[in-house]
């Protein structure tokens, strides 16, 4: 990491995620959604921060929105996909059986 960066205080962001299974995937439970969504609603949060929410899009992909902190796009990018896969093995995910895309903007 730069070390200009580094030295500089994480901004708030906004994180906009896509979780999809894998064509291929075939073992994961019919509820992995919702159990994913109370997993997801476990996380401390400050009182500026909006609570995580999930969205299903069928029963292979789902929208999750979370907030967090970080010192730039690529580095909030980074640390939502990361926060979202420490969740996934709660909602009886596989390694490997899913994707996740995300998308972040600064928040205001």
């Amino acid at each position: 990491m730069n070390t200009t960066i580094k030295n500089r205080p994480a901004e708030p962001y906004e994180s906009e995620m896509t979780i999809e299974l894998e064509p291929w995937a075939r073992n994961f439970p019919a509820d992995w959604q919702s159990r994913l969504a109370a997993s997801l609603s476990t996380i401390q949060q400050t009182i500026l921060e909006r609570r995580p929410a999930l969205v299903a899009d069928g029963d292979r992909r789902a929208h999750v929105s979370l907030d967090g902190y970080a010192h730039d796009i690529a580095d909030a990018n980074a640390h939502a996909e990361i926060l979202l896969r420490r969740h996934t093995s709660v909602a009886g995910l596989m390694d490997r059986s899913f994707s996740v895309k995300a998308t972040s903007t600064r928040r205001p």
